[in-house]
């Protein structure tokens, strides 16, 4: 891989699979998490991995505009990335931009502990 010329080569860590499996095993926290899967999955694969994720880290979700249907979803998968987007918006543990580069990022910034309070 690219990064193995970089310093943070044995800080870098690259699954491939089946999410729900591989989410059920890997124990955090982590700085970043690159959230790249199926679209009608995405809700949930954020859930699993808004509990990993260090407070102050960065969750990053690819293909949020979903070529620009998300505007007037159709399919199942546009509906699920419109009805993730509205979620992420909302979501109190985190702080989000989204960025209209490509296919739409979303970056989600995990908020500290003390913002959160004692009931998340």
């Amino acid at each position: 891989p690219f990064w193995a010329q970089s310093p943070a080569e044995n800080k870098i860590h690259l699954e491939i699979g089946p999410g729900a499996e591989i989410l059920s095993r890997l124990r955090g926290p982590f700085d970043l998490i690159f959230l790249d899967a199926d679209k009608a999955g995405t809700l949930a694969y954020w859930e699993g991995c808004l509990p990993l994720l260090r407070p102050g880290g960065l969750i990053v979700v690819d293909n949020v505009l979903w070529a620009g249907k998300v505007l007037k979803p159709v399919a199942k998968s546009d509906l699920s990335m419109a009805a993730f987007n509205e979620y992420a918006a909302r979501d109190a543990r985190v702080e989000v931009l989204m960025l209209p580069i490509g296919d739409g990022i979303l970056l989600g910034r995990k908020r500290p502990l003390e913002i959160l309070g004692p009931t998340l």
